[in-house]
């Protein structure tokens, strides 16, 4: 298979993130190093996508019309596909199989998971915002279908609340049994994926031969690691110390995420090893950012600014500063250089909230009443930064 423009190997920009600290730790963990041939075969997965929500598209809402297709969608979700008589075979089809509880979906370990997720509180939130999302920017190419559909104009706080949105809605207790909220959100997402993917393939200026396929396998997968092993090395250089089965229960959970998102299971790792193995080929081959990812890179900086809340100017310069002291704490100073993103005059900051965590993970982990306690007093964080979330961006959320 002829390979993109886009894969780039050895990756001018991820290259300098192996040979570093945490990323030497990672591949002693992983005890090998993927060789060129793996990172090409990694690569094919670029040409690759959900064909079945695709399908889905173009013969249910490209030939029923999208508001009665998005009505069928949402009244499945809400009463049931089989409450639906004049569904379609095939939405019916794709609901059947949405339904359908694989057999090895473990309920412990997907609450094993979510607890690890809730207990994090409002550290997950700065892991997923200063790590995983901004630390994305450094490749060009998944950022792609980013710009055509205008996310420069509309700016970082839609991305970050829709993130932010679906991360609470999915790790909620008991949030991906059917029907709750996690479940819906796992297949609305998938669907909206499939819209834009359908939206940008007419698009005369996408070129699949330059990036791909748009949300294709490769960038799926990618973006899937982005909340299991990057988020759990965020939380790690917060100072928090996840126990082995709460890793393995978040591998566990965003499994069955990304399985009813529509990505493959064959390449969504049960652990950390399998993890650090597709992180390894994936950014192994990725083009470093150009002017589009760091302008969403500085569009993410400065979100705080054209917020509603706090009323403060100075607060929200603050908040500015503190959010750039954890890109550096997390990303390192080279990463962030390569994006462009400035030193914080608050760099003091994460040292002192990361050695509060440090020296609560012990406390937390000595009995079930303290960690219930702080999975509880964690979901009330994460739910009150939502709220907080929408005050400060209320255009985002009609």
């Amino acid at each position: 298979m002829n390979l993109p423009e886009r894969y780039q190997y050895p990756s001018p920009g991820f290259s300098c993130y192996w040979r570093e600290t945490t990323g030497k730790r990672l591949l002693d963990k992983l005890g090998y190093t993927p060789d060129e041939n793996a990172i090409r075969d990694y690569a094919d997965l670029y040409m690759k996508c959900d064909e079945e929500a695709d399908r889905l598209i173009r013969e249910v809402f490209e030939k029923h019309g999208h508001r009665k297709a998005h009505q069928w969608l949402n009244e499945a979700l809400d009463k049931g596909f089989e409450s639906i008589d004049d569904m379609p075979d095939l939405m019916n089809d794709f609901f059947r199989k949405s339904e359908n509880i694989p057999e090895w979906l473990d309920l412990r370990l997907l609450e094993k998971g979510s607890s690890l997720c809730r207990r994090a509180g409002n550290f997950a939130a700065i892991v997923l915002r200063n790590y995983s999302l901004m630390g994305g920017y450094e490749s060009s190419a998944i950022n792609k279908p980013l710009v055509f559909t205008g996310a420069l104009k509309k700016g970082a706080a839609k991305r970050m609340a829709e993130t932010y949105d679906f991360w609470v809605n999915v790790t909620g207790k008991d949030a991906m049994r059917i029907p709750q909220m996690g479940y819906k959100s796992a297949v609305k997402a998938r669907i909206v994926h499939a819209l834009v993917r359908r939206y940008l393939l007419k698009s005369p200026e996408w070129k699949n031969e330059k990036w791909g396929l748009p949300l294709n396998l490769g960038d799926m997968v990618a973006t899937h690691l982005g909340f299991t092993l990057v988020f759990l090395v965020g939380l790690e250089k917060v100072g928090m110390k996840p126990t082995e089965e709460e890793k393995h229960g978040l591998f566990h959970l965003w499994k069955y995420i990304g399985y009813l998102m529509g990505i493959d299971i064959a390449y969504l790792p049960e652990n950390e090893r399998e993890a650090i193995d597709s992180l390894y080929k994936w950014t192994m081959a990725q083009p470093v950012a150009d002017e589009d990812t760091k302008a969403l890179a500085i569009s993410l900086v400065e979100e705080p600014l054209s917020a509603n809340f706090p009323e403060k100017e100075w607060q929200k310069k603050a908040q500015v500063q503190v959010h750039l002291a954890f890109n550096y704490l997390l990303m390192g100073k080279e990463s962030c250089e390569r994006i462009g993103i400035p030193k914080s005059t608050m760099s003091y900051v994460p040292g002192i909230m990361v050695t509060a965590n440090v020296i609560k993970e012990p406390v937390i982990h000595s009995g079930k009443y303290f960690y219930d306690n702080a999975v509880n007093r964690g979901r009330i964080q994460q739910e009150f930064l939502r709220k907080m979330f929408q005050k400060a961006h209320p255009s985002v959320w009609k």
